[in-house]
């Protein structure tokens, strides 16, 4: 049975800029399905920080017209309110699929943002890719609609990935130029852990991946890590 691929994205709308967290868990039976039937669509859940729930009452229509390109299919939009701190609430669709057959990334899905898997032999690779037409206009639409000289940076951007093993089986996850668990990881060295059953180890994206992801670099793509059977 497929687990939805939860994904957070929480932004302080402020005058001087947006902070943007995405979280999310991808489960080890879902990859290897993805794998094996070539695309699939799983359920995905947004969070904007919001000033106030008055100012996210006010806002939530246009916000919601403002992102719905870039998160598709937005759904159960509501305002929430967590102690002091007011959020603007979503559930939308992630795409999870192959990478292109030329190994380029994948462009055939709606919205602005997917996960996608290569597999070479018995490790599948696990990237997250964005649309940068899609990157560009969420970001140009942002700062003349709510932060006023704002926008997406990666520098104010944290993305942390969980790979949970919901498989009967031990899995192998590989981790490199990123922090695993909280533990900086070396490029060209990385680290393997084992993911016994029902075990999940978090993947923290490093600040020259996100620059990739967004399209600062020369890809909109960026590399969380890699599983294979135990």
């Amino acid at each position: 049975m497929n687990k939805p691929i939860i994904v957070v994205l929480i932004a302080l709308l402020t005058l001087v800029g947006c902070r943007q967290e995405i979280t999310s868990t991808l489960y080890v039976t879902d990859i290897v399905d993805t794998v094996s039937s070539k695309k699939s669509m799983t359920a995905a859940a947004i969070k904007l920080g919001m000033p106030s729930s008055k100012s996210c009452g006010e806002k939530k229509e246009k916000l919601t017209r403002v992102i719905s390109p870039f998160f598709i299919n937005l759904e159960k939009i509501q305002c929430l309110k967590e102690g002091s701190n007011s959020f603007y609430y979503g559930i939308f669709e992630l795409p999870l699929l192959n990478v292109a057959d030329d190994g380029n990334l994948n462009q055939d899905y709606k919205g602005g943002i997917s996960a996608q898997l290569s597999k070479n032999k018995e490790n599948i690779d696990i990237y997250l890719a964005m649309k940068l037409e899609l990157v560009s206009a969420l970001d140009k639409d942002l700062r003349s609609e709510f932060m006023a000289g704002g926008g997406i940076n990666p520098e104010d951007m944290t993305v942390k990935i969980a790979i949970n093993n919901d498989d009967r089986e031990p899995y192998n996850l590989f981790v490199e130029g990123a922090f695993l668990d909280g533990q900086p990881i070396i490029p060209r060295f990385g680290q393997t852990v084992k993911l016994k059953r029902r075990s999940e180890s978090v993947i923290s994206l490093a600040n020259v991946s996100l620059f990739a992801l967004t399209g600062r670099g020369k890809t909109s793509f960026a590399y969380v890590g890699s599983i294979s059977p135990y």
